[in-house]
């Protein structure tokens, strides 16, 4: 069973925002608390250890009322302390969304308390606490029927959501009429080719953005070898930072009957050239942590120089082990061409089985003449999102 209540601002130091009081089933995802002999407390202030939450280090600061009171009037307040602030950069501020919570023993739940309306409090140099002076009434706290205190034993909890900014954006750019471009590609000697790689037309510049075609002539895949041919458009390039949503038709030209045969699709296109520049900087470091490697090594084996055979032995073994890394390194590297293809296929789109070769080789259809076949892609670009 849930209750819930939003409550006016109960004092002048919680800047008018309202109290947002409810009870959930879920434990609190940061950080918990517990207090034996509460009583013993009396009126003084207690501060809970450290604990890290949202990349930042943070204190519970307890003031757990006049416990010497008879008629228990007053409330407990509880607050959250941001700490270690030194290491943070001049003039820092940190926006954060928490709640507090006392935990109902009785009926395994837990009151949560929090500012209405998902307030953001901003904690900073000037500011670094922030809570609840009225969290709970000591009445409510002390009554054994709410399970808040059970045996003066009782717990109070803290989550806390920070709020980053990654600077980070897009636009989208939605392109009212768009134009229909196009290219084509003239494949000789069809007949010789069977390479696994693909072979890929030049690059061409249609509108505003780079195009290119692949094309296997025997199957891009254990699947279509020597059963399809697989025919792909690729972006090549369309400006920094850019995507683009394009459709798409893929055809090959009957040269006897001057008709084609097409397929067509759609999605987003992101340049190849992101793709590369990824794989080759993963290469680079990875180049640059092997030389360093052996550069150490070599360094140890001269110290052991003039020490026992045994000694020796234990630096060849070492140069061994790095060197051995070498070669995992490079063979890391040397898939690099697959990683790229993986990591292109947003670049890259099209059909593995575009057309049988049993339906290409056709004498009658015409796609073979003079030992060559021509191919052409249509092009709609309707979308176009920049990142920032």
């Amino acid at each position: 069973m849930e209750t819930i209540c939003i409550c006016k601002p109960t004092s002048s130091s919680h800047n008018g925002v309202g109290i947002f009081r409810s009870k959930r089933n879920l434990p609190p995802a940061d950080y918990l608390f517990k207090i034996q002999s509460y009583s013993l407390l009396m009126n003084k202030k207690y501060e809970s250890g450290v604990f890290q939450a949202g990349g930042y280090k943070w204190k519970l600061v307890l003031h757990p009322g006049d416990n010497s009171r008879s008629d228990e009037n007053g409330y407990v307040s509880l607050f959250l302390k941001i700490v270690e602030t030194e290491k943070l950069p001049y003039d820092w501020k940190v926006n954060v969304n928490f709640k507090l919570f006392v935990v109902d023993q009785k009926h395994a739940n837990y009151l949560t308390i929090q500012d209405a309306g998902d307030a953001v409090r901003t904690f900073s140099e000037k500011k670094t606490k922030w809570g609840f002076e009225q969290l709970i009434s000591l009445r409510d706290f002390k009554n054994s029927s709410n399970g808040y205190l059970v045996r003066d034993f009782c717990e109070f909890g803290a989550e806390i959501f920070v709020i980053h900014h990654s600077n980070k954006s897009e636009s989208l750019y939605m392109i009212k009429n768009p134009t229909k471009d196009s290219f084509s590609w003239t494949l000789e000697n069809f007949s010789t080719l069977n390479g696994l790689s693909g072979y890929d037309s030049r690059t061409i510049a249609v509108g505003e953005r780079d195009w290119s075609l692949r094309v296997y002539p025997r199957g891009s895949d254990n699947e279509t070898r020597d059963e399809y041919l697989s025919l792909y458009v690729e972006l090549k390039n369309c400006g920094a930072n850019k995507t683009v949503f394009a459709s798409y038709t893929l055809k090959i030209l009957d040269q006897r009957h001057d008709k084609y045969y097409h397929e067509t699709g759609s999605g987003w296109f992101r340049p190849s050239g992101a793709a590369s520049n990824l794989v080759g900087a993963t290469a680079n470091k990875i180049i640059g942590a092997t030389a360093a490697a052996k550069d150490m090594v070599k360094a140890s084996a001269s110290k052991w120089l003039g020490r026992s055979v045994v000694d020796s032995n234990l630096v060849k073994g070492s140069v061994n082990m790095v060197y051995g890394a070498t070669v995992a390194a490079d063979k890391y590297i040397g898939a690099s061409a697959t990683v790229n293809n993986w990591i292109g296929s947003d670049n890259i789109k099209g059909f593995t089985k575009f057309i049988s070769l049993s339906e290409l080789n056709k004498k009658t259809n015409g796609y073979v003449k003079n030992n060559a076949i021509i191919m052409e892609v249509d092009i709609h670009v309707t979308r176009i999102r920049t990142s920032y």
